[in-house]
Formats: structure tokens, C-alpha cells, sequence
């Protein structure tokens, strides 16, 4: 057998790689195995390993930990000695335990290993519990951080992967418990990976971090090397991922800058990311001394470029400190146990703010209640601070109602306090007649145990339900479809997306067809899909042949759009499949959609609040269609196109996402010549309709009352 020898990455993207301070493990010439040393803790694969564990993660069903690794994963031909561990696809290997690591919980610490990929891509990540790895947390635990490449490789496949210095612990009570090696499921069941030479290297004391902090103070209470989450400060590594070296960082942000300007099919999107992402993340890549210092203003660039169905690479796993995840941990119960929405404040100063629309019993909050402050600033103010970990909208139009609806999300693990106003009545709510009440939110996190989880309301964009819901439905679902006729002879109709198949055009079929003369479409929750639930509002609500949509993707790396003369050929391209080689090419369609066999109503009022993708569509087929008026606070979010997956490009990212292509409309060839891209620019109401909060007070949906008001009008 030849002798290996190691190699370092260098060049073109192969790897994200890290280089740490100093190696533990060296390569032995003589031998060409790796020798562990100065490792505070190691793992060896020679006769097994007696703390280690297997465990099953398929996708769909629960997972579950066995007491042991099973003996057929120790196979010939380790790097660090004899044998090494092959871990099978749609398993996972977990070293240790808190006894194990507790000598390290007082230091910073780094995890390194070697591994060759046997068909699978190979993964390590340190998991941080109270005592030791549990079936939940391999797949959301407290805490977590992936090892990324370092840039060295042997000559015979094995690459070494490090986490670079993190903490051994994050907090009192989260610890340093496990390794967690995982191979992810593959079409082929004999896939995996080899893992060998496992060490945990002791590196310098574990910082003490401040125990309070804001976003306005994270770099000043938590440090360069930390992050403010949950009012703490927190190892940045932990909440960001690992930090690549500078030449990785470059080529990450030169890669994901190719992808937003050169492969996205979004007109807006691409023009802005040129000017917006690829200077400050190109700026930070070449600057960072930290996780924090590089993947924040990454992350924040690429949420300012507003791209349409957009999402940059980022560390991959999820867990409760995870920038990308902290929103999602309070996505269905929060420790304010309310939930939020947009409001124009009538009785309290006008203006557009944030208001309580539901609140538990044994919540600090009261329907109506409007926020002041966060963390003593200026609800806006705080909210563009906490970009990215507060989303953004392709049309800024749209940004007030969107984290309006999430404010619930963001607050209690963001934010120290939360002062809102408490109106006596609806008729007035100045400071004569209001109060002021301050949650203290750190509070409330220490006492989440015992908080009455179970009587949190269900957040909604609806104040209130027009529609007839059956008992047991699920209104909340992204496939929701209810249609009823009220006492006044109104038909309404209700959706929260446009999910693939004919269930939910099914539904707002029969509502039409009962030939009703006045119609409440309800699509103030308006998600994306496509296909006949999107067709559908065209057949029924536009019954227009003659209004089409020009969808068309990139021309060209270099260019997005075609040379006018190639343009002009697209109007052949009354579908994607069109036999022409330009409509090919681009994937362009100019369709139409039959109108339905019955008329429409004589009126129809259209309601949105957050709508994108499908749903851009769908209003865009609404928009001027005789009779119909659409009320909403704000525009559509300006998501015209397709959702297209970009597969991860190095270890230790996540996968991303980028539109495809863009979308014009016009009923004739010169009015599509002449029409702008819509993406970024989403669809104007007729009306610009705002709950009020005096409205809340009284227990009563604006737009709803609005939109009867309308319909009963001559």
C-alpha cells in the first residue's frame, strides 16, 4: 500500500477550512497514521469505544438511541491506528457524555477528527445538553456547532475537520455532552463515512460572559468573540458556527455572490445583491477575527439585498442559540404567551405600530395594548437591528405587517424588556387616559417552566375569521381551505396558500359556483405554491383569456435579460414546452387561463396582509379585475417567480435558495415589452386597510367591517 502523505486545500473552493492555532494530531512519516497529542480528550476505534452510541435518524420517524455502537462499524484501515468507524447512512455515532467532557467544561475547547467519505458526506458536531446526548437533541438541542474542513487531506481520502476554539459549556446548565458524527440518508443504504483520530483539544480558560446584554450592547458587553441571545452573552462560534479561514471566507462569499447576481433569475434581487451583499460580506471576509465578526454582516448583507425566494449558505444545524433558529423556538408558543399584529394607533397618538391581538390570561399583555419600546428603542429601530435574525421582505413595502405578525417570535429571545401602552377604553388612549406597563422578559425566560404553556393562543394575520370553520379543521394549516355563506348572503372564502393538487381549488370552485353576487376572499395569510390552486383564482377571479403572465428565467451568467430581438421571440412561449429554442432556453411561458363557465361575482373584496410567491400571483390576477377590490395595510411581498434549491457547497454549510426566474404582465406582447420585471415590487391594495386599535378594543376586525361595508354599497 502506499505511504499517505497529507495535502493542504488551496485554490478554487474544494473546502471550507479552518486552520486552528496550534494541531494536535500530527502525521507520523514513517508510519502514515495520525498521533494524537496534547489532547485532553480522545476516542479510539482499536477495540470499540465504550462510551460510544449509535443512533437512527430517518427523515418522518422518530429517532432512537441504542446503548451501544454495534461491532460491524469497526472496519480496517483506520488513519490514527488499526481500525476506524463507519457510520452508515441514516445513522449516527455519539461519543460520550457530561462525565466525559467535564474536565473541559471550564475551558474553550476544539473538536477535531479525521474523515473519508464512503459515499456519504462526512459530519461532526459538539452537542451541548444538561447531562447527555437525548433523542431530541439530535435534532434541536440547546446548543451545537458543526467542525468544518481544515484544509488538510492525506493522499488516500481522509480530510481533517475542526470546530476552531468554542466554550465547553454555554450557561450553568448546558454543557459540552457529546460528539455527534452523522451520516445523512442516502438513495444508496450502503452509504457512509470512516471517522478516526477523535480528539477534544483543551485550548485557553472559558471566558467569563455577561449575564445580561442587548442587541444595542452586544460588542460591548459580550465581546468580539461573543453574541447576545436570550439576554445573555453566549460563545459566538455556538450562535454563529465556526469561522473559516480568510482564504475560505473568500471564496464562500465569492461563490454565494455568483449565485445571487449571476445565477439568480430575480431582476431586483441580483441588481441589489451586486451593490448591497457582495461588498460588506466581502469587506467582513477579509476582516474577521471571529464567527460573529464574519457571519453577522454576511447574514445581514444578504437579508438587505432583498432577494425574491432567497436564502444564503449558512452554518448547517439547528439548535435553540442558532441565529437562524431563535424565531423558530417561540414559532408556536412564546413566553408572553400573546401574539401581534399590525395596527394603526387611532386613539393613541396615529401612526402605524404593533398591537396585541391575542393574549392568555396569564399573560403581562391585553388585546389592544401597543408596544413603546423594545429595550427602551424605538420598535423599528430595534427591528432593524436585529436584522438578520428579523426577516425582511423582497418589497420593503411589506416589512412592518411581516414582523408585526412575528413580533411574538423575535422579542422574548431577543430583547431584556418590552413596554407597551394600556388604553382605558377605545374612546381615547393618550397619557391621560392610558398606562404604561413594562414586561420584564429576562424574567419571564428564568420562569418558563412554570409558565401555563398549554394556554397560549394561536397566532394568526386574522384578527378575526369571516369563514365558517368545522369543528377539529386546522385554520392555521398551510393547506387550509374553507368556504361559507353568512346571514347576509355573502360568500367567503378562505386560504392560507396555494398548495399543489385540486383539493383546495376544489373548494373555492363550489363558493363560486353557488353564483353568489358579493364575495369575501380571505387571503390575509397568502403562502406560496402554484399549479391548479393557483390557476384557479385566474379561471375564477380574473375570467379574463386575454391577461397573461410572461414568466422567463436568466438569459445568462453575464446578463439576465435576452438582447431585445431574442426578447421579442419569446411571445411564441405560450408555454415552457413550446417548441422553440429560445422558450426552452429561458423557461418561458406567456399564458393565459380560461374563465370559468359561471360569472363571477357581482363584487368581490379581496383581503391581503403577507403575500408572496404564488400568492404576488394570484393578487396580481385580482388586481383590476372587474368588480374586485382588494384591501390590505401594505403591498403583496413582490415574490414573482420560482423557488429554486442551491445545494450546499462546502462542509459545515446549509443549503440555500434563489428565485427562478421573474415574471412580467401584460394582455399583449407590446404591453409585456413595455411592463417592468415585477420582483421586489409586490401588488397595490385598492384601499389601504389597517386595524385599528381602537377596533381591537372593541373586539372587532377592521378589514372584515371594511370590506362588508363595501359589498353592501350599491
Amino acid at each position: 500500500m502506499p505511504m499517505r502523505h497529507v495535502t493542504f486545500a488551496g485554490g478554487a473552493l474544494a473546502a471550507i477550512f479552518l486552520l486552528s492555532p496550534a494541531r494536535a494530531s500530527e502525521l507520523d512519516p514513517s508510519t502514515g497514521s495520525i498521533g494524537l497529542q496534547g489532547a485532553a480528550i480522545s476516542f479510539g476505534f482499536e477495540d470499540g469505544s465504550p462510551s460510544a452510541r449509535a443512533a437512527t435518524i430517518t427523515a418522518g420517524s422518530p429517532a432512537t438511541i441504542a446503548a451501544s455502537m454495534p461491532a460491524d462499524w469497526l472496519v480496517e484501515g483506520g488513519i490514527e491506528g488499526r481500525r476506524a468507524a463507519r457510520v452508515p447512512a441514516g445513522r449516527a455515532l455519539i461519543l460520550g457524555d457530561g462525565a466525559t467532557f467535564a474536565p473541559v467544561h471550564d475551558a474553550r475547547v476544539e473538536l477535531r477528527f479525521w474523515a473519508r467519505a464512503d459515499g456519504a458526506r462526512p459530519s461532526g458536531r459538539l452537542v451541548y445538553a444538561a447531562q447527555s446526548v437525548e433523542v431530541q437533541d439530535l435534532w434541536f438541542p440547546n446548543a451545537s456547532i458543526d467542525a468544518i474542513e481544515t484544509g488538510r487531506a492525506t493522499s488516500d481520502g481522509w480530510v481533517e475537520y475542526s470546530t476552531g476554539p468554542v466554550d465547553g459549556a454555554a450557561g450553568e446548565r448546558t454543557k459540552l455532552v457529546g460528539i455527534v458524527f452523522e451520516a445523512e440518508a442516502a438513495p444508496t443504504k450502503t452509504s457512509g463515512f470512516w471517522v478516526d483520530a477523535v480528539e477534544i483539544v483543551r485550548r485557553e480558560p472559558r471566558a467569563v460572559r455577561a449575564q445580561t446584554c442587548t442587541l444595542a450592547t452586544e460588542d460591548t458587553a459580550c465581546g468580539a468573540t461573543g453574541a447576545c441571545v436570550e439576554g445573555a452573552c453566549f460563545d459566538g462560534a455556538l450562535v454563529w458556527g465556526a469561522l473559516p479561514t480568510a482564504e475560505a471566507r473568500r471564496d464562500i462569499v465569492e461563490r454565494q455572490a455568483h449565485y445571487f447576481t449571476r445565477v439568480s433569475g430575480d431582476r431586483y434581487g441580483a441588481a441589489r445583491a451586486a451593490t448591497t451583499f457582495t461588498p460588506t460580506a466581502m469587506a467582513a471576509a477579509a476582516t474577521a477575527q471571529t464567527s460573529r465578526a464574519f457571519w453577522q454582516p454576511f447574514q445581514r448583507a444578504a437579508a438587505l439585498s432583498r432577494g425574491a425566494h432567497t436564502r444564503a449558505v449558512g452554518p448547517v444545524h439547528y439548535h435553540r442559540l442558532s441565529w437562524h433558529s431563535v424565531a423558530y423556538t417561540r414559532s408556536q408558543a412564546n413566553e408572553l404567551l400573546a401574539c401581534f399584529g399590525l395596527v394603526e394607533r387611532n386613539i393613541s397618538g396615529g401612526g402605524r405600530g404593533y398591537g396585541v391581538f391575542a393574549a392568555a390570561p396569564a399573560s403581562p399583555l391585553r388585546v389592544g395594548d401597543v408596544v413603546e419600546s423594545i429595550d427602551g428603542e424605538a420598535p423599528r429601530a430595534w427591528l432593524a437591528r436585529a436584522v438578520p435574525l428579523v426577516g425582511l421582505s423582497s418589497d420593503p413595502d411589506v416589512d412592518d405587517a411581516l414582523q408585526a405578525t412575528n413580533l411574538q417570535t423575535f422579542v422574548p429571545p431577543l430583547a431584556q424588556t418590552l413596554e407597551v401602552r394600556r388604553c382605558a377604553s377605545a374612546a381615547a388612549c393618550d397619557d391621560a387616559s392610558s398606562s404604561r406597563v413594562t414586561v420584564d422578559l429576562s424574567k419571564l425566560r428564568r420562569e418558563a417552566a412554570t409558565l401555563p404553556w398549554a394556554t397560549q393562543p394561536a397566532c394568526s394575520l386574522r384578527f378575526k375569521l369571516g369563514v365558517d370553520v368545522p369543528a377539529g379543521a386546522d385554520v392555521h394549516a398551510y393547506e387550509a381551505a374553507f368556504e361559507s355563506v353568512d346571514l347576509e348572503g355573502f360568500a367567503h372564502v378562505l386560504t392560507n396558500g396555494e398548495p399543489p393538487g385540486p383539493d383546495l381549488a376544489a373548494v373555492v370552485n363550489r363558493a363560486f359556483d353557488r353564483a353568489p353576487s358579493r364575495m369575501i376572499v380571505d387571503k390575509r395569510r397568502g403562502d406560496g405554491g402554484g399549479g391548479d390552486s393557483l390557476e384557479v383564482w385566474g379561471k375564477r377571479v380574473r375570467a379574463d383569456a386575454t391577461f397573461r403572465l410572461l414568466f422567463a428565467g436568466r438569459w445568462a451568467h453575464e446578463s439576465i435579460d435576452p438582447p431585445a430581438s431574442v426578447f421579442a421571440s419569446m411571445a411564441v412561449c405560450d408555454s415552457a414546452q413550446t417548441a422553440s429554442g429560445v422558450c426552452w432556453a429561458t423557461g418561458a411561458s406567456w399564458m393565459g387561463v380560461q374563465p370559468g363557465a359561471v360569472a363571477r361575482p357581482e363584487k368581490i373584496a379581496w383581503l391581503n396582509i403577507v403575500d408572496g410567491s404564488a400568492s404576488d400571483l394570484a393578487t396580481a390576477y385580482a388586481k383590476g379585475a372587474p368588480g374586485v377590490r382588494i384591501f390590505a395595510p401594505v403591498r403583496t411581498m413582490g415574490l414573482f417567480g420560482g423557488l429554486h434549491h442551491v445545494p450546499r457547497f462546502a462542509s459545515g454549510l446549509s443549503d440555500g435558495y434563489l428565485q427562478r426566474g421573474d415574471t412580467r404582465v401584460g394582455r399583449t406582447w407590446d404591453e409585456i415589452t413595455a411592463a417592468p420585471w415585477r420582483s421586489g415590487r409586490g401588488v397595490d391594495p385598492d384601499e389601504n386597510v389597517v386595524q385599528t386599535q381602537s377596533d381591537l378594543l372593541l373586539d372587532t376586525d377592521t378589514m372584515l367591517e371594511r370590506a362588508r361595508a363595501w359589498l353592501r354599497e350599491p
